[in-house]
C-alpha cells in the first residue's frame, strides 16, 4: 500500500558508519566504488569540507542529533553520562513527524545513553534472527555460524541487509505523515573476510590489485587472534603483525564493503520510489566519523583524530535539488539545524544552509574524552604496552589549512593540513604563534581539561 503523500518533506539521514570520503568516489581518486551515490553528489549538494565533532560513534552522533559538542551533552569516552539535550527526532516530533532510528541493539548508540531518545521507532540491528526472523536472539556463537550460512546463501551482508529491510518494513505501514529516518548503518567489519559467494568478494575477485594469497593470509591471520583480541588492537600493539600486503587486502576489502553500501542504499532509494515515499523526501548521506587503515600505525578508530578519522563525506539530495559544492566547513553540530531548515522547506535551500555553516568561521571543533577499559584491553594483548601513548582527552580545531589537537597531557600536534595532508610533520615546537592562536579558540569554545583529564569542561 502505498502511503499518502505529505506538505512536509520525509528527511531521511543515512550514516554509513566508519566510511571515509577518499573511498567515496566523488570525493577521492578511486574511480566506481559508489556509482549510486556519486550520482547524488553530482547533482545535489556536496560539502567539500564536512567534519565530525567527536572520534567514535556516541559522541559523533550525540552531536549530530543534539547540536552541541561533546563536552555539552557529555557522552564521551571514559564518561557514564547520559544525552540529555533535545534531539531532532524530538523536535520533529512536535511539528508533526514520526520518527524512527536503526542500529541500536550494541553498547554503542544504545537506549542507556539515551542517543536515540525521541525516536518513535527502534530497530535492533545486532540481535539478528536469521533467516527471516526463523532464529530467536542467540549466543554470539550461534549469531557467528547464523551469519555464515546465512551470507553463504543469499551472498550478502546480513546485518546491513537487515538494516534496510526492517526500515523498509517500517515504511510499508500506511502513514498520513511526513517520516525522519535515521538509518545507521554499519558496511564494514575488518576482521569478516568475505568467502567467495559473498557480493564483497566479486567486487574484490575483479580489481585491479587482486591476489588470493593476500586475503588466505589475512584471514589466518585473523583466526590466530583469540575471541577477546581484534584486530585493530593487535595491529596497534604489534603493527608488524600486518604485512604491506595484508594491508593492501584489508584497504580492498573496505572499498568492496563501501560499492556494496552504495548498492543497498540504491535499492532503498527504489524501494522508496516503489511507496509513493521518493518525490516528497529529502535524503542525507554521511558518516559519523572514518576509519584509520593502516595511517600512523593503527587500525579502526581508537586513540586518534587524525584526518582518516573526523573528515566525513557529506550528500544532501532530492529530487529537485540542482548541483552545488558548499567550501564552507561543516561540523556535526550544525546537521540539526539544517535538518530544522530543510524540514520547513519546499526544497533543499542551499543558501539557507550555507548561512547556517558561514557561522562556523572557517573552523570547526572537534573532541573526546580519555579512554575507557580499551587501554586495559590492550595491556592483556601486550603486557609490555605503555598505556601513556593514547591515555588522554582531547580537544582541537581545524581552522582555515591549519589544525590542532591539544592533548590533556600536554603534548599537543600542529599541522598544515593543506601542505601535509598525511599529518607527518607536527609544527607543534616550530609555529608557536599559531599554535598560541589555534589553542585559545579551543579553549574558548571547548573549554579546558579537568584534573583527572577525564572530563572535559
Amino acid at each position: 500500500m502505498k502511503l499518502k503523500a505529505t506538505t512536509k518533506p520525509n528527511i531521511f539521514l543515512i550514516t554509513l558508519d566508519s566510511l571515509r570520503p577518499d573511498f567515496v568516489s566523488s570525493y577521492g581518486i578511486r574511480q566506481n566504488v559508489t556509482p549510486f551515490i556519486d550520482s547524488l553528489a553530482n547533482s545535489g549538494v556536496k560539502f567539500n569540507a564536512a567534519y565530525s565533532s567527536g572520534l567514535w560513534s556516541d559522541p559523533s552522533v550525540a552531536s549530530m542529533v543534539s547540536g552541541q559538542f561533546p563536552h555539552k551533552h557529555r557522552v564521551l569516552a571514559g564518561i557514564d553520562s547520559n544525552l540529555e539535550d533535545e534531539t531532532i527526532a524530538e523536535v520533529l516530533t512536535k511539528q508533526g513527524y514520526s520518527s524512527f532510528f536503526v542500529g541500536t541493539g550494541s553498547q554503542y548508540l544504545s537506549e542507556v545513553r539515551q542517543i536515540t531518545k525521541g525516536y518513535k521507532y527502534l530497530v535492533d540491528t545486532f540481535s539478528i534472527r536469521y533467516p527471516r526472523e526463523a532464529l530467536k536472539k542467540s549466543s554470539d556463537k550461534i549469531f557467528d555460524v547464523g551469519q555464515l550460512l546465512y551470507s553463504a546463501v543469499v551472498g550478502r551482508d546480513v546485518r546491513l541487509k537487515y538494516s534496510i529491510d526492517k526500515t523498509q518494513k517500517l515504511l510499508r505501514r500506511k502513514k498520513d505523515v511526513p517520516v525522519f529516518g535515521h538509518m545507521h548503518l554499519f558496511f564494514f567489519n575488518g576482521s569478516n573476510i568475505p568467502y567467495f559467494w559473498n557480493s564483497k568478494w566479486r567486487y574484490i575477485r575483479n580489481h585491479k590489485g587482486f591476489d588470493v594469497q593476500d586475503f588466505n593470509q589475512l584471514r589466518r591471520k585473523i583466526q590466530k587472534l583469540d575471541k577477546e583480541t581484534r584486530l585493530s588492537h593487535k595491529f596497534i600493539c604489534d603493527p608488524s603483525y600486518l604485512t604491506e600486503r595484508e594491508l593492501g587486502a584489508l584497504k580492498l576489502l573496505y572499498e568492496a564493503s563501501a560499492n556494496y553500501a552504495d548498492q543497498r542504499v540504491k535499492g532503498f532509494f527504489e524501494f522508496l520510489k516503489s511507496q509513493g515515499l521518493f518525490d516528497n523526501s529529502i535524503f542525507i548521506i554521511t558518516a559519523d566519523h572514518g576509519e584509520n587503515l593502516g595511517e600512523h600505525g593503527m587500525l579502526s578508530h581508537n586513540f586518534s583524530a587524525s584526518q582518516q578519522i573526523i573528515n566525513i563525506p557529506l550528500v544532501i539530495w532530492s529530487p529537485n535539488s540542482e548541483r552545488h559544492e558548499v567550501d564552507y566547513k561543516y561540523s556535526h553540530v550544525n546537521l540539526k539545524n539544517i535538518i530544522t531548515e530543510l524540514a520547513d522547506s519546499e526544497k533543499v535551500d542551499v543558501h539557507a544552509i550555507e548561512e547556517i555553516l558561514s557561522k562556523n568561521d572557517d573552523q570547526v571543533y572537534f573532541e573526546d574524552g580519555k579512554p575507557g577499559n580499551i587501554v586495559q584491553t590492550l595491556q592483556k594483548i601486550d603486557k609490555g604496552f605503555s598505556v601513556d601513548r593514547f591515555n588522554y582527552a582531547v580537544k582541537g580545531v581545524v581552522c582555515g589549512d591549519w589544525k590542532l589537537i591539544k592533548k590533556s597531557n600536554g603534548e599537543h600536534e600542529l599541522y598544515n593540513i593543506k601542505l601535509d595532508p598525511e599529518e607527518r610533520d607536527n609544527l607543534a615546537l616550530k609555529e608557536l604563534e599559531k599554535l598560541n592562536d589555534l589553542s585559545n579558540k579551543v579553549t574558548y569554545n571547548l573549554g579546558g581539561f579537568d584534573e583527572s583529564s577525564k572530563i572535559l569542561i
